[in-house]
């Protein structure tokens, strides 16, 4: 099979720039890039553990307290030693008690609430909009960034920030320092995604769910890692162990930007040579609001990434709250579950999804909704059990039923927009994610008793979640499932989709552009443009590598590639 360029990036390159309507291409891998791509795939997945674990150290930092007052303080409601006022506790001796061995056995040093005196509310606050307003206003401008700029340079600068930020926060003695300290992790956090998920699409352009399964596994490993700090901080302090995390993103730091490779610059880059040129914001946006299947992707990952934030932030406040006695075990019992299970979950779920999208294309979306269908009971027993053993076991089968649904979903993602719209498209769903995702963590600090009863909240959070984003992805696998160009659209699509895309800018019934979609390789077709000018367009520059068509053969319609729709072939 030869590849050659589609005459829209033909143009492009003959005219030596990128517009805003014609972006200018990125060439395939070559084959020593190809050669290179599976350690990539793995500096990028251990750069995702480091995310993760960073992420979420603030959750498992805060669930630390002296061993020697686990007994005493049990069914107490937490306050900071720094505001600990007993005289209106319901139980005012169980109060003194155990505000009284927390200060003896100095719990600031293992806990960070204590040590940085953070009360429940101001957590909710650092665990929600605290972290992912920033984390998603930086995200969009980051997103655009990652395909006009160095993605090598810009993403190691990115993980040097929020690596140096979470060492510093082991300074911080007040929430103000705590806070401005989340702060710089969430700027630094919002060019990760986006700058890897463009590495993948381009070293992996025909299994790219496979490849986002095993990346998505860093989440889970960065999740485990942070639930075994835990165990860390009572052995060397809260302070320490931030410390200790800062340092291991400094040395990714240095190992991504000096050995992984980007990709080359885009055809006809501009006057400098070497320049990358993405689609514009707005043409992105465009295109994401006038393709069906983009919204409900946006719809059903946000619905479910509100039961990921909940039980990141929540999972083991309750946890130290309902077992004190078990808070070392729930420390690696914890971790292995999260991680193995999720990296479990997340690569099967990425490989089946890629085997079952083969036959099917609603497979892509119908393996996260079975997942998040079938977590919800898991969940439930976790929560509600009283038996610190099985509540792990099923804490241990919700992870692996439900962790399947972020590698195939951004693999619909890519699938469904142009390649040089993937880092700005990656930033739009993170920003959506999070600020979907802060509603569950806002009103579970708003309504936190101190007790173990918090887990009430969450459950209902949990079902939101998991019941919600079922039912979006099985929509959108009917989707996936027609033809492009079909009944989703157009004179004969479906009157919610029709309003949908009118409220986006997309138009009408008569609107072209609206009815196509994301369904070609760049928002363009050849329909708009003169036969003698599509000829002479596919004549004007022959590129080494490519086959020049002739101009019959040029008026036959484009045959896409099912693996990579974004070149032509014969």
């Amino acid at each position: 099979m030869t590849l050659i360029e589609s005459p829209v990036r033909m143009r492009n390159e003959a005219a030596g720039e990128a517009d805003d309507d014609h972006p200018i291409a990125v060439l395939p891998p070559s084959k020593g890039a190809q050669s290179h791509a599976p350690y990539a795939l793995g500096i990028l997945t251990v750069l995702n553990v480091i995310n993760l674990w960073h992420r979420n150290l603030l959750y498992n930092l805060s669930a630390v307290s002296a061993a020697q007052c686990s007994a005493l303080c049990e069914g107490v409601a937490f306050e900071p030693l720094c505001t600990v006022s007993c005289a209106s506790a319901s139980d005012a001796d169980a109060c003194s008690l155990c505000a009284d061995c927390r200060a003896a056995y100095d719990s600031a040093y293992y806990n960070l609430k204590d040590g940085a005196c953070v009360s429940n509310a101001q957590y909710g606050t650092l665990a929600g909009f605290g972290f992912t307003l920033m984390f998603a206003l930086v995200g969009l401008f980051a997103g655009r960034l990652c395909d006009t700029m160095n993605r090598r340079l810009l993403h190691a600068g990115a993980v040097l920030v929020w690596s140096a930020a979470t060492g510093a926060g082991g300074l911080c003695t007040s929430y103000g320092c705590v806070l401005a300290s989340r702060v710089a992790v969430a700027v630094g956090e919002a060019f990760n995604a986006p700058a890897c998920y463009s590495l993948l699409d381009w070293y992996f352009p025909a299994k790219r769910s496979t490849a986002n399964g095993i990346y998505s596994t860093g989440t889970y490993l960065g999740a485990g890692l942070s639930s075994l700090c835990i165990l860390a901080a009572s052995a060397i302090g809260w302070r320490r162990t931030s410390f200790a995390a800062g340092c291991a993103g400094l040395f990714m730091a240095s190992l991504l930007y000096n050995t992984v490779e980007q990709p080359p610059s885009r055809v006809g880059g501009g006057a400098g040579g070497g320049g990358q040129r993405g689609a514009p914001p707005g043409r992105v946006l465009r295109t994401l609001c006038t393709t069906p299947r983009v919204l409900l992707l946006l719809l059903a990952s946000s619905l479910r990434m509100i039961g990921t934030w909940v039980g990141a932030a929540y999972l083991p406040t309750y946890f130290h709250r309902a077992y004190p006695a078990y808070e070392s075990q729930y420390s690696v019992i914890n971790g292995v579950i999260v991680a193995a299970g999720g990296v479990l979950s997340s690569s099967v779920g990425g490989a089946l999804a890629d085997r079952w999208g083969k036959r099917s294309p609603g497979g892509y979306a119908w393996v996260p909704a079975l997942g998040a269908a079938l977590g919800l009971m898991p969940a439930g027993v976790a929560l509600f059990c009283g038996n610190f053993y099985v509540s792990m076991a099923a804490l241990g089968a919700q992870n692996l039923l439900a962790e399947c649904w972020l590698g195939p979903g951004m693999a619909i993602l890519q699938r469904e927009v142009p390649r040089d719209m993937v880092g700005v498209s990656v930033a739009v769903l993170l920003f959506c994610n999070t600020v979907t995702a802060n509603v569950g963590p806002w009103i579970i600090s708003a309504i936190d008793p101190g007790t173990d009863a918090v887990r009430d909240p969450i459950f209902c959070q949990l079902a939101l979640s998991y019941l919600g984003s079922a039912l979006v992805f099985g929509w959108l696998g009917v989707l996936l499932q027609r033809p492009r160009g079909g009944k989703e659209g157009g004179k004969k699509g479906g009157g919610s989709i029709a309003l949908v895309r009118w409220l986006c800018g997309g138009g009408g019934e008569g609107d072209e552009e609206s009815r196509r979609g994301s369904d070609t390789c760049d928002d363009d077709t050849f329909e708009d443009e003169p036969q003698t000018e599509r000829t002479r367009l596919l004549n004007a520059r022959p590129h080494h590598g490519t086959i020049q068509l002739s101009p019959m053969a040029a008026h036959k319609p484009p045959a896409w590639d099912s693996g990579d729709r974004r070149f032509l072939h014969l």
